[in-house]
């Protein structure tokens, strides 16, 4: 096909979905690997780009997906860990205003 002087390309996708358990699969494809947990609806997706979860309305076609890379996440994590600590310092320290 040819749109005014640009060729439109096309690939070819590879994607193989294995059944671990009920609520679990292992996906493989050519850039790698990652695990889905969960069911038709609701999927948490474990893969080298990050953490990933879908909503879907069954039947609609209808989906919402949002997601953050790991290193977003190590962000968050470390940032949770740090004012935990803090707490827990304030917490020791007799200083009733470190609950929130």
């Amino acid at each position: 096909m040819k749109r005014q002087g640009k060729i439109l390309r096309t690939t070819i996708r590879f994607r193989k979905r294995v059944r671990v358990w009920q609520f679990m699969a292992l996906n493989v494809s050519r850039r790698g690997l990652s695990v889905s947990i969960g069911r038709r609806g609701f999927t948490l997706n474990l893969g080298r780009h990050g953490v990933y979860v879908t909503l879907s309305a069954r039947g609609t076609g209808l989906s919402y997906r949002i997601g953050a890379p790991w290193k977003q996440l190590w962000h968050w994590s470390n940032r949770l860990v740090a004012r935990n600590d803090e707490t827990i310092q304030r917490i020791e320290q007799g200083d009733d205003d470190g609950l929130e």
